[in-house]
């Protein structure tokens, strides 16, 4: 027989709470035997959490029904770990609810970004609107200038107020390039004119060089193109001053090239708002449809504002 005292009873590891047969918890407790009895069967297996007791041995070379075990393991594993009472000892709805919320902040982020870039681009717009007019790309261009039309008058930058106008750097003795470019421009202009009437858009043509270049020749040279043509030149200082102020390349002649030479330059159309003001420009790239359409544009946004 077994001697018993209150220390020697201690609780196992093991409470059952079987609902589903008698709606009541069982405890067992396990008697340990007195150091001096003789030995008795191996309990202690039954003291194993019950993780440990799922297959294969206890230790202690006894081996287990897992299939009698496996209920009382996995109800066991379930109320130890808080988990849906399967016998995996985790929960599915944790990462689920995690995976849904991330989900949802990652649309509300991906939402306000949206917006925060929609309200940018609009400010964004705004502020170039309001100083493109002035210049372009950080850089002003266009600028107070005097020279010498066809009619020997001199012509300034306010003559041009009140239209839009298209200033086009060219020569007269130039053999593809500026015919065409003109060309390209009186398109336009006819274009233009036929859907607002004349005296709205402005054609310049501004001779870079001055050397042969003189008001007859350039008068002469305008007759082929539009005829509301207004023709340009100057001396080299003044050439030099307005072609600075309009970022427009070119290349001056060597004195002693005599007259056969040819000028290199940009092959660009610079718009001037009504204002005086540089608001666009137009490259070799473009042709007659589109640039009537960016012309009409700006001519659209400036009636508007004339409402």
């Amino acid at each position: 027989m077994f001697r018993l005292s209150r220390s020697l009873m201690r609780p196992s590891a093991q409470c059952l709470s079987d609902s589903l047969k008698t709606k009541m918890h069982v405890c067992k407790y396990a008697t340990a035997p007195h150091p001096h009895s003789p030995s008795e069967p191996d309990q202690q297996s039954q003291l194993l959490p019950p993780q440990q007791n799922i297959s294969g041995s206890d230790g202690h070379g006894h081996n287990r029904d897992s299939s009698t075990r496996g209920r009382a393991d996995g109800k066991e594993a379930a109320w130890n770990t808080g988990g849906s009472g399967n016998g995996s000892g985790s929960s599915e709805r944790g990462p689920l609810s995690w995976k849904s919320a991330a989900l949802q902040l990652g649309l509300m982020t991906i939402a306000g970004g949206g917006l925060y870039y929609w309200y940018d681009q609009e400010k964004r717009q705004k502020a170039t609107a309001s100083s493109k007019v002035q210049s372009y790309g950080g850089v002003k261009i266009g600028g107070p200038f005097s020279l010498t039309d066809t009619m020997k008058r001199t012509v300034t930058e306010e003559d041009f107020k009140g239209k839009f106008a298209i200033l086009y750097f060219g020569f007269t003795m130039c053999p593809d390039v500026c015919p065409t470019e003109m060309d390209k421009l009186t398109a336009a202009v006819n274009r233009i004119e036929k859907r607002y009437g004349s005296g709205i858009v402005q054609p310049v043509f501004i001779s870079v060089d001055p050397k042969r270049d003189s008001p007859e020749r350039i008068k002469a040279y305008l007759a082929d193109f539009h005829p509301s043509f207004i023709g340009l030149t100057g001396t080299y200082d003044q050439i030099a001053d307005v072609t600075k102020k309009f970022r427009v390349y070119w290349s001056k002649p060597d004195d002693s090239a005599g007259d056969d030479y040819v000028v290199d330059h940009s092959i660009i159309m610079y718009v001037l708002h009504p204002s005086g003001e540089f608001i666009d420009y137009y490259g070799k790239n473009l042709n007659a449809d589109e640039v009537t359409q960016k012309l009409t544009a700006h001519i659209e946004k400036y009636m508007d504002s004339k409402k």
